[in-house]
């Protein structure tokens, strides 16, 4: 089981349950298992709102596994903390739709 901490600007973050969306508090810590469920975020942050979704990772052991950046810039970019110091492009075109599910 990983303990999993979303920070988020202005939008919600939610985790995929077996029963549907549950929505998930900004700068709060998620018990999940990624060997067993994947995870999946959904988010309604616009293309070109400037906001930052941020999921950080911990293991069993309370070690930090990663970290995670989404802009919604416009192109939108990530970051993989401690693989890349710098934000890239996302290398798919999302959908229009505001309510994406990464």
């Amino acid at each position: 089981e990983m303990l999993i901490f979303f920070t988020t600007l202005v939008f919600a973050a939610v985790e995929a349950a077996t029963d549907g969306w549950i929505p998930v508090e900004p700068d709060k810590e998620v018990a999940h298992d990624l060997e067993s469920t994947p995870l999946e975020i959904k988010t309604d942050g616009r293309v070109g709102s400037n906001e930052l979704l941020t999921v950080q990772f911990w293991d069993e052991t309370g070690k930090k596994a990663g970290i995670v950046d989404i802009l919604f810039e416009s192109p939108m970019r990530y970051r993989l903390k401690g693989c890349k110091q710098f934000f890239s492009n996302l290398p798919a075109t999302l959908p229009v739709d505001d309510n994406k599910i990464w």
